[in-house]
């Protein structure tokens, strides 16, 4: 990489630490783009945003979405480590209530206000699997907020996310 702060615009800079190499030997490259007076300022915010990588504090900043990585957490870790019975569940609110209405979103894009609408939706039965009309019970909204928490709470302990968006929101009342 020829240079690690790049200007773009008049106060732009693209910021770009490397991280390491993958699995063909292609290097990982963090980025980050700021608005700065000057090349000095860019060197501090520089060394910052650099400090902050190569401590884990940057979440992964690839485009992944919500449903690519619920199929991924599914096999790696609701099949691995929770019984058949949960794993059933899980699949179940996954499909047909979760993906459904958070699965086009990025993952790291995901904010608060995303889940506070969700909730809404199943709160007025606008995300029902079984075909009726009407609200859903109180312990299958909390049981799915649960499922939602769970999955992005695996994804901050991956290191893709920052924090869960769950955290920040107040669970439905059962």
């Amino acid at each position: 990489m020829p240079s690690k702060i790049k200007k773009r615009g008049e106060n732009s800079y693209l910021l770009s630490v490397a991280v390491g190499y993958d699995k063909e030997g292609k290097q990982i490259v963090r980025t980050k783009t700021i608005q700065a007076t000057g090349m000095r300022e860019a060197e501090r915010e520089y060394n910052i945003f650099a400090a902050d990588v190569l401590q884990g504090k940057v979440a992964f900043t690839g485009k992944l979405k919500l449903a690519d990585f619920a199929q991924q957490w599914f096999t790696d870790h609701v099949k691995k480590n929770l019984a058949p019975k949960t794993q059933r569940s899980y699949q179940n609110h996954l499909n047909r209530r979760i993906i459904p209405a958070l699965g086009h979103l990025d993952l790291n894009k995901i904010r608060p206000q995303h889940i506070m609408k969700f909730i809404d939706m199943l709160e007025e039965g606008q995300v029902r699997f079984d075909g009726r009309k009407g609200k859903i019970s109180s312990g299958a909204l909390m049981y799915c907020f649960r499922v939602l928490s769970s999955l992005f709470q695996d994804a901050v302990q991956w290191q893709l996310i920052v924090d869960n968006p769950c955290a920040r929101v107040k669970p439905p009342k059962v």
